[in-house]
């Protein structure tokens, strides 16, 4: 299971940045501003979105049990861990899931 931490930006040198822990790795990455509000709002385009269960049963139409068999299957996105009792997904392999479904539809078609 992959590790996230949220976020947060710092200013350093009159510029914003945005820093980011995943998997133990430390990331940091310019916003290209010296404008607080500016930099908020790249933070929010840049930040990876995280969705919760039940959010990602109604995109996808999966039942719980079957979300998680396909994830230890391989078919399915890992979780990430949000916390100690608290996982969810990225908004990004989510969809990827969802694209690559409706892609080998197409080819059986």
């Amino acid at each position: 299971m992959r590790k996230l931490l949220v976020p947060y930006t710092i200013k350093r040198n009159g510029g914003y940045y945005l820093n980011l822990r995943w998997n133990n790795q430390f990331i940091r990455q310019s916003l290209a501003t010296k404008d607080p509000m500016e930099a908020f709002q790249k933070v929010n385009q840049l930040a990876p979105r995280i969705m919760r269960l039940s959010e990602v049963k109604a995109v996808t139409g999966l039942s719980k049990t079957t979300i998680y068999r396909f994830e230890k299957e391989g078919r399915f996105p890992s979780r990430v861990s949000l916390g100690e009792r608290s996982v969810g997904w990225f908004e990004d392999d989510v969809e990827a899931f969802l694209l690559s479904l409706k892609q080998s539809q197409e080819s059986v078609a």
